[in-house]
């Protein structure tokens, strides 16, 4: 009996090859998505928060300037007219410019009227100073254990390694500043400039630029000011609530809704619009890739599969992009690994929308597959019902036949 024929063949693409079906597609979605996203937002949603309106822009922009006004105030900001925005200062190269904004802050600003009650501005003493901002000894005894054990961490353990009382020759004057200990000086001669490890380890110390300090390493004294002190004063921590609230409202519909319109619709036309006009579950990536989808017994991918390798992480990028922040980045960065992953190492190279949906993706171009299993029957059999070509196999020539 002659050996039935095989007709359907699937061979399954490279892992580069989807990659850059994949990076194609997400090229365009990008690029046509910030682009629809900008006129959702200036154009559409904007617009209409402020017809209907659901945003109260006038108090949102009057609360905005109050607080860059508080912050500018307060002498730990400054306002960086390019950006049109308060920001900390960044650009100082000594120990010294730090310490003197630290000083106007406890010294001057909080010593406005009315700003903070009376009796704790007179408590900002120079002795103050050089015990919770220099780290030194509360050699007076003022102060309970408490207080001392709420210093910021980078104070209890690195200030006094710094600085020390200064004296009048026998005594420490303790209602002045103290100054930096002799040891930190060229040749330990304070009349000298500080040494070069100095300088740097004192710049660390007031200014480090460590300002995701929560996500390790040790936050400087100037940071600590502005996030521990500053931003829990009632006079800004009350105007700045009212902005936040405020400027979520803005966000939601000049960023959050177009974003999440524009990602909406965008990916409806390339991963499910476009699949369906080009058939076989084909995006542009994947058009220029040479590569389709089947499903798991090898025929063609139903709409209904589409909808579910399209909707998951469609719906998953969404959630994520409302939760917004470090869990945006972090789910997507997580998918995409665990997908590639699952692409390498499975045998059908399934990414996870794949098992969702139940497809495999295939070579276009090197594949045979049928759109269901009654048109590969039929097919199958009129190939094997074909007559097939007998071929004698050559007889082998001995040296006898040769002479004859």
């Amino acid at each position: 009996m002659d050996k039935e024929i095989t007709v359907t063949k699937i061979i399954h693409p490279g892992a580069g090859r989807r990659s850059v079906a994949a990076l194609i597609d997400l090229g365009i979605v990008v690029a046509v998505a910030m682009g629809l996203f900008f006129l959702l937002s200036y154009f559409v949603y904007e617009p209409i928060s402020r017809a209907v309106p659901t945003v109260d822009y006038e108090t949102f922009d009057a609360t905005a300037q109050e607080v860059m006004d508080i912050q500018t105030e307060s002498g730990l900001f400054y306002y960086d007219e390019e950006a049109e925005r308060t920001d900390i200062y960044t650009d100082k190269t000594t120990y010294q410019d730090y310490d003197a904004i630290i000083q106007n802050y406890y010294f001057v600003y909080l010593q406005t009227p009315d700003l903070i009650a009376a009796e704790e501005a007179a408590e900002f003493t120079p002795y103050w100073y050089n015990v919770f901002i220099y780290g030194l000894a509360d050699e007076q005894g003022l102060y309970e254990d408490g207080a001392l054990n709420a210093r910021y961490d980078v104070v209890k353990t690195n200030g006094a390694t710094y600085f020390e009382y200064k004296t009048d020759g026998e005594n420490k004057l303790y209602d002045e500043l103290a100054v930096v200990k002799s040891v930190h000086y060229i040749d330990e001669n304070p009349a000298n400039e500080l040494t070069e490890t100095a300088k740097v380890s004192l710049l660390n110390y007031f200014f480090n630029n460590n300002l995701n300090y929560s996500l390790g390493g040790v936050a400087s004294v100037y940071v600590l000011v502005i996030e521990s002190d500053f931003a829990t004063r009632p006079f800004f921590a009350d105007v700045y609530t009212a902005y936040r609230e405020l400027a979520y409202q803005v966000n939601l519909w000049q960023t959050l809704l177009p974003e999440v319109t524009s990602i909406f619709i965008v990916s409806i036309l390339a991963y499910f619009v476009m699949p369906i006009i080009f058939k076989n579950g084909k995006t542009v990536g994947k058009l220029v890739m040479g590569i389709a989808l089947v499903n798991k017994l090898g025929y063609d991918v139903s709409i209904p599969q589409i909808i579910l390798r399209f909707f998951f992480p469609m719906v998953l990028v969404i959630g994520l992009l409302i939760i917004g922040g470090t869990a945006f980045a972090m789910g997507v960065g997580l998918y995409v690994l665990v997908s590639y992953a699952t692409v390498i190492f499975t045998k059908d190279h399934k990414a996870l929308h794949d098992y969702l949906a139940g497809t495999v993706a295939i070579d276009a171009k090197k594949s045979v597959w049928f759109k269901n299993a009654t048109q590969e029957a039929e097919y199958t059999a009129k190939i094997n019902a074909m007559k097939q070509l007998e071929i004698e196999q050559p007889v082998a020539l001995d040296s006898e036949n040769l002479e004859k």
